[in-house]
């Protein structure tokens, strides 16, 4: 499953250009990610992650923190029903390519899972 990286997204001017703001030591669950547990009632799949106490404690030890996500099934694309090359019918078609610029970072991140260059974290 690919969801974005990071824990929020800021919008600059455009509304299709976002810069994605990761906090010091908290990676999220990263681009391409298993979902820990399904609902298929509700159609929600929750994510965890660990990320790393911004604080010490006395003797300067940091503690790992443990965190979730729930997110909605509506808002995830799946990674395992993607075949590679399977971007080129939007980006080839003149109709469908304005939509292409919505649907390329997660076509393109999945097609770069398939060749191996992404793995997912865990």
């Amino acid at each position: 499953m690919v969801i974005p990286s990071g824990t929020r997204k800021w919008r600059i001017r455009n509304p299709y250009e976002y810069r994605t703001f990761t906090p010091y030591g908290n990676p999220g669950p990263g681009l391409v990610a298993k979902a820990d547990y399904v609902w298929p009632k509700s159609r929600k799949c929750l994510f965890r992650w660990t990320r790393d106490s911004l604080r010490s404690d006395w003797y300067g030890n940091y503690k790992k923190i443990k965190c979730s996500v729930t997110v909605p099934m509506d808002e995830l694309f799946n990674v395992d029903a993607y075949t590679p090359g399977d971007y080129h019918q939007f980006y080839d078609d003149p109709r469908t390519r304005e939509e292409y610029l919505e649907w390329a970072p997660l076509l393109l991140a999945a097609e770069d899972y398939h060749a191996g260059k992404l793995k997912i974290r865990g």
